[in-house]
């Protein structure tokens, strides 16, 4: 049976060139347009795959951030809880999913942080900004900076002392580029800000528009917003 011929031979193949190191997969799964099946496995990865717990004790900032860099279009963040102290920062071109998990900061110094990146969705994720342990009015639980095309999407966050989604600036230059096509959609904001909060003042908005154009707000609930508001429209 010549087919049974062609795949001892392709066995044989992949085991010279060391199977299980450069072999079996890439060499016995043939795909379209000279795409190896290493490669396709890398379009979806998962956190975890780069060393994160989500354990809610161990910092997993540097294993989320190694994920981000991979090169895949899609992360995963599975169930469970994944403490950062720090930013975690998604590349462009990616497609965050996180029904089922928290990202949980350490304190004002985390956030998901958006910076000149392009095509980037977050959705399904909770984020816990942890503002009792806050210790200055300095952060968010998303900041968008100098970004576009940027989709927020079944997003839960809370407890963030500051603002739960940030389409904010850099500085006071007039020629900073401008956060464009930012879709926030579908999203439950609440418990941010707290007058129980004693180290400064920690009033805070849903969503602060800072500096954005051809942006869109909608279906979305904003609950128990301390002295501020729920959509705060700067520019």
């Amino acid at each position: 049976n010549q087919k049974l011929v062609d795949l001892d031979n392709a066995i044989n193949t992949a085991a010279a060139a060391g199977a299980g190191a450069n072999g079996w997969t890439d060499t016995l799964i043939a795909l379209p347009f000279g795409r190896t099946q290493r490669q396709k496995n890398f379009d979806i990865v998962s956190v975890k795959d780069y060393g994160a717990k989500g354990d809610g004790v161990t910092d997993d900032t540097v294993a989320i951030n190694k994920a981000f860099e991979s090169g895949a279009n899609i992360i995963l963040f599975t169930s469970g809880t994944y403490l950062i102290n720090g930013y975690i920062k998604p590349q462009s071109n990616t497609y965050i999913i996180g029904y089922g998990a928290t990202v949980k900061f350490k304190d004002y110094t985390s956030s998901l942080h958006l910076m000149s990146v392009n095509n980037v969705t977050v959705e399904g994720l909770k984020i816990n900004g942890n503002q009792y342990a806050w210790t200055s009015w300095s952060g968010s639980g998303i900041g968008i900076f100098k970004s576009s095309y940027i989709t927020i999407r079944n997003v839960e966050i809370y407890h963030c002392a500051q603002a739960a989604i940030n389409i904010g600036q850099t500085s006071e230059d007039p020629l900073e580029p401008i956060n464009n096509k930012i879709l926030v959609d579908n999203c439950y904001l609440h418990d941010l800000g707290s007058a129980d909060i004693k180290t400064f003042y920690a009033y805070s908005n849903g969503v602060a528009v800072v500096r954005g154009k051809d942006v869109v707000i909608r279906n979305n609930w904003i609950d128990n917003v301390y002295d501020i508001g729920g959509i705060n429209l700067e520019g």
